[in-house]
């Protein structure tokens, strides 16, 4: 177990190739600017977009880079509202803490999460297209999809010609 206290300051590679090899390796697979920011949270930094002024560290695109985290690497970290819906994003000790001792259960619990949201965001996208399509077209879509995808489009009872009587 590691003693999040026990860590030196800053947190670097090398340290964590030492004392904390799976955290290591799951970040020299990681492109170069998601272990930049995972390497600020790790050390009790915040990130936000540049030009905003009050993140400790801030980066060009910084929104994709930090869901690119949650949502393909399973990194949990917090957002935290800075000024209006301006946010920073950060790690908690205990996020933190999880990274490092429980990263299993922790990739777990945002695989959830992110499979949560996908879910809510495809059922707010449902509603707009039943609001602006009608029921009725929303449902020929999805039987034309289902015969499209089960094959049975393709069956004989679909086929333009008559049927012989033999």
């Amino acid at each position: 177990m590691i003693n999040l206290n026990e860590l030196p300051t800053p947190i670097t590679l090398e340290y964590l190739e030492k004392l904390a090899p799976a955290a290591f390796e799951e970040l020299v697979r990681m492109d170069i600017i998601h272990r930049s920011i995972l390497l600020a949270w790790l050390n009790g930094q915040s990130t936000s977009p540049i030009g905003r002024g009050y993140a400790d560290v801030e980066l060009d695109k910084e929104d994709a880079k930090h869901s690119h985290l949650k949502m393909k690497c399973f990194i949990d970290y917090q957002s935290k509202r800075e000024v209006g819906l301006k946010v920073s994003h950060s790690m908690t000790e205990l996020q933190r803490f999880e990274f490092f001792n429980k990263r299993a259960a922790q990739r777990e619990k945002v695989k959830h999460k992110v499979k949560k949201e996908r879910e809510q965001r495809a059922k707010k996208s449902l509603v707009k297209i039943l609001k602006q399509l009608g029921i009725k077209q929303v449902k020929t879509i999805i039987v034309t999809e289902h015969l499209k995808v089960t094959g049975a489009a393709n069956e004989p009872v679909f086929d333009k010609e008559k049927p012989t009587n033999s």
